[in-house]
């Protein structure tokens, strides 16, 4: 999944259908998709003599990440938070794609299902290389509160809220 940050050079070992095995060095483009097809021209099928090889055709397969989830060149990742921070607000350290912690401010009265964007901390566009960008999806943390004094505090906050 990171390789797809900055491109990736690897050695691929093959069979043709002459039965002579080859190795070649090729290049998986930065911000490639899982699915991708890549044609590399002249690498393939050798098996007519006088005729030119064929294309070698690679299918890319991205192995998905334990924490961000990719939407094209978008990263979206869930964050849980407690409630009172909701209320609050609060800054969240953010684990980016590329190693990096970033600072994410969360404003105080923000509502459970809001999504925060950091832009440019997404995966690069295949075409363009310009990178998408990173959105923290909101959820919530609910305390539980067994203290009857702690419980009352919560009834009379709520009161003086509404």
């Amino acid at each position: 999944f990171t390789d797809v940050l900055k491109g990736k050079t690897v050695i691929a070992s093959y069979r043709l259908r002459s039965g002579r095995e080859e190795n070649v060095e090729i290049t998986i483009p930065m911000g490639a998709n899982h699915g991708d097809t890549i044609r590399y021209q002249g690498l393939g099928d050798d098996s007519i003599r006088h005729m030119p090889r064929g294309n070698l055709n690679v299918r890319i397969d991205v192995i998905h990440h334990p924490i961000w989830r990719r939407d094209n060149e978008h990263l979206i990742k869930i964050e849980h938070i407690n409630v009172f921070d909701l209320m609050i607000g609060c800054v969240v350290i953010v684990n980016t794609i590329d190693g990096n912690q970033v600072k994410l401010t969360v404003p105080p009265g923000t509502k459970p299902g809001t999504k925060l964007s950091m832009s440019g901390l997404g995966l690069p566009n295949i075409n363009t290389r310009r990178r998408g960008n990173a959105y923290i999806h909101i959820e919530t943390i609910m305390p539980t509160i067994k203290d009857n004094v702690l419980c009352q505090k919560v009834r009379e906050l709520k009161d003086a809220t509404t």
